[in-house]
């Protein structure tokens, strides 16, 4: 098999088209308020940590609400949360919100 290089100019371009493409889509996703949303089926909640001295003071509870709002004013109707399987007190603080556990995953990584 031969590997062929293709001109830095053509890769550079190539590139750029498909990041530009991916921000554009991800703007018209984000900020869809027609039709019903046929591109978006749920949102994704990736990150959410509450200062230690801020906790079991509803701050976590108001910005999920928040989240939810958000995804509702959107027409998403689904929301996913991503928490660390080592982080026990947010598991049950997402079920105590009336989330259910879906799946368990592992990341695997090699340099």
């Amino acid at each position: 098999m031969r590997i062929v290089e293709e001109p830095f100019a053509f890769f550079a371009a190539k590139n750029a088209f498909i990041f530009v493409a991916l921000v554009w889509m991800s703007w018209l996703m984000a900020n869809f308020r027609g039709l019903p949303n046929v591109f978006i089926v749920m949102a994704i909640l990736i990150a959410l940590v509450v200062d230690a001295a801020s906790r079991r003071q509803g701050v976590g509870s108001q910005l999920v609400a928040a989240v939810e709002a958000w995804a509702v004013r959107r027409g998403v109707g689904r929301l996913r949360v991503r928490s660390s399987v080592t982080r026990s007190e947010s598991h049950a603080f997402y079920r105590a919100l009336g989330y259910a556990l879906e799946k368990t995953q592992h990341c695997y990584a090699r340099n």
